[in-house]
């Protein structure tokens, strides 16, 4: 889900290295897959992990509305992805 924001927000120059930030700082949260599951099976109660996949869920549905604001509202800020036609300064479809 993260990889097409780092490939439009930031130069293809160094897609491939947040691409594998992200994934190691995705690892230690794959591995509370089993204390999630144990609480779940030892407690016989899905509220709170309920609630943590809510707040997750929150957190990921906020992603396309960043890159909408950043890439359709305001191209401007994304300035590293357009280079600027010199005569009319606006930018051009060319991308880097």
């Amino acid at each position: 889900m993260w990889n097409p924001f780092f490939f439009v927000a930031f130069p293809p120059q160094v897609f491939g290295f947040l691409s594998g930030l992200t994934m190691l700082a995705s690892m230690p949260l794959q591995f509370l897959n089993v204390p999630m599951y144990n609480y779940i099976a030892a407690n016989d109660d899905f509220a709170v992990m309920n609630y943590i996949f809510v707040g997750l869920f929150i957190g990921f549905l906020s992603l396309p509305v960043v890159v909408y604001i950043i890439l359709i509202k305001s191209p401007e800020k994304n300035k590293q992805r357009y280079i600027k036609n010199i005569s009319t300064n606006e930018p051009s479809s060319t991308t880097l």
